[in-house]
């Protein structure tokens, strides 16, 4: 609804073993402004923002608020996908980010290339995480 795309512009998981948004594989979900729900893979071989061509698999999205003021965003991703595929035994730093409304906007479409307009201004988070295959 129109209230929780103000609230919250968007919300991105990246997948980069160096920690950082250069060469990065996100997964992003938003609301656009005509309220179609988002959810797209995208990719940052360059300086952001992330608008190379992505080469992570997804599928089972979803992209929702609940309860009013939390906001959930699933998806499945294929392990060898991607510019950071997933290796049994091996470490993938993931980082987090999201925008909140104030002067920034959400793309206007699900295949929109993204700007300096949607930049992260709520939070960004770095964690490493395993996977065991």
């Amino acid at each position: 609804n129109s209230t929780s795309n103000t609230e919250l512009m968007w919300f991105a998981m990246a997948y980069n073993s160096a920690g950082m948004m250069e060469g990065a594989d996100y997964v992003m979900g938003y609301v656009t402004p005509s309220g179609e729900t988002c959810v797209r893979p995208l990719a940052c071989q360059q300086s952001p923002p992330p608008n190379s061509a992505p080469k992570l698999v997804i599928s089972n999205t979803t992209y929702a608020e609940t309860n009013g003021a939390n906001y959930v965003l699933t998806f499945t991703r294929t392990v060898d996908s991607g510019y950071n595929p997933l290796e049994a035994g091996k470490s993938i730093n993931v980082l987090l980010a999201a925008a909140k409304a104030d002067n920034l906007v959400a793309p206007r479409t699900c295949a929109a290339e993204l700007t300096s307009n949607q930049e992260h201004n709520f939070f960004k988070y770095s964690t490493s995480i395993s996977f065991s295959g």
